[in-house]
């Protein structure tokens, strides 16, 4: 197959959208597909980590208020064109169909009265009752379809084999950019928790502007602060706990086996973590513009004084995302466009 495949990045859009790509590209082109993988992205950082993964970035410039914009024309007509981000309308997507002979959108709620999709993905839990007004055969809906990074998958067995029984390592975590500024909030209360024996790592990602004021609290508190590392994943499968977002890194941590306490910092993440919670899949403790640090301090050692909870919990989350959902999607598109072509193959 023959993809070209649209999304964008900055500090107010986050990193999320990028990843999640990035991960379905790498594995288009690891399966024998060809990639195209164009975006308006200000985030150095993300262009150089897909370059190191084999994936060139073709950087956009062009006036996206205007539908044909949507992508810079391709050498050849596409089987399939994948676009991932809020800003895109019904007309981007119209647009992404004249150079390409299927459409694949991924989004996180319904936010259209029409898709001209052939395929939607939607990897939230909880997804399967949303209602897009597509065929149920052209929806790909729930953690099934999690697009999560290889490097990811390659710990899931390990890091479930994990005993977690006692909390010794936190790994506080609040996705690329962070415009909430919830880490430093976590961070601060988390200098105020009596932590004996217990190491924390925090990680900001690359379009955090939070930086020099993030070292000074960590150096205050004796906590390690990554900024955007390459060894993250390895960061997050030897944890024993995480507090983090409700965004893209929740479906990582669920897959590894990490039990997570989380503090949702955008209303898009709120649905997801309350189901989450009500399933006895993580704690969620709130909207973190709702919270002040000693309610946060109290309830986070509320938590560290549950690790039995902590566990069964993570036991439970980590069965509802396997890590194939990558593949999941390649299949559907691969399937698609051979009963198109008529080979049956």
């Amino acid at each position: 197959m023959q993809t070209v495949i649209r999304t964008d990045a900055n500090h107010t859009i986050g990193v999320g959208h990028f990843t999640r790509c990035l991960t379905l590209a790498r594995e288009l082109k690891a399966t024998g597909h060809e990639v195209n993988f164009q975006s308006r992205c200000e985030i150095p950082e993300l262009i150089q980590q897909a370059d190191e993964f084999g994936i060139v970035v073709t950087e956009l410039q062009n006036d996206e208020s205007l539908p044909e914009s949507t992508f810079l024309s391709v050498e050849a007509q596409q089987d399939w064109a994948v676009i991932d981000g809020y800003h895109f309308k019904t007309a981007h997507y119209q647009a992404a169909l004249k150079i390409a002979d299927n459409l694949l959108v991924i989004d996180d709620k319904p936010r259209h009265t029409e898709y001209p999709a052939n395929l939607l993905v939607d990897q939230n839990y909880g997804a399967e009752h949303h209602r897009y007004p597509l065929p149920n055969n052209a929806q790909l809906l729930g953690t099934n379809y999690a697009l999560i990074r290889p490097e990811i998958l390659a710990l899931r067995d390990k890091s479930r084999s994990r005993t977690r029984s006692n909390i010794h390592s936190i790994v506080v975590t609040f996705g690329g950019s962070d415009p909430a500024h919830a880490t430093g909030q976590v961070v601060t209360a988390l200098s105020a928790v009596e932590l004996t024996d217990l190491h924390v790592n925090v990680i900001a990602g690359p379009a955090n502007s939070e930086i020099p004021h993030l070292q000074q609290l960590c150096d205050a508190a004796g906590f390690i602060l990554h900024v955007n590392p390459s060894n993250m994943p390895d960061i997050l499968s030897t944890s024993d706990l995480a507090i983090s977002g409700a965004g893209t890194t929740i479906w990582e941590l669920m897959c590894l086996g990490v039990p997570v306490i989380s503090l949702t910092i955008a209303e898009n993440q709120i649905p997801a973590a309350r189901s989450l919670e009500k399933d006895g899949l993580i704690g969620y403790l709130g909207q973190s513009t709702d919270l002040s640090t000693a309610d946060l301090a109290s309830n986070i050692t509320g938590w560290l004084g549950a690790p039995d909870k902590l566990e069964r919990m993570a036991k439970s989350s980590s069965k509802k995302i396997d890590g194939q959902g990558t593949l999941r999607v390649i299949a559907a598109m691969a399937k698609l466009t051979n009963n198109n072509s008529g080979d049956g193959a």
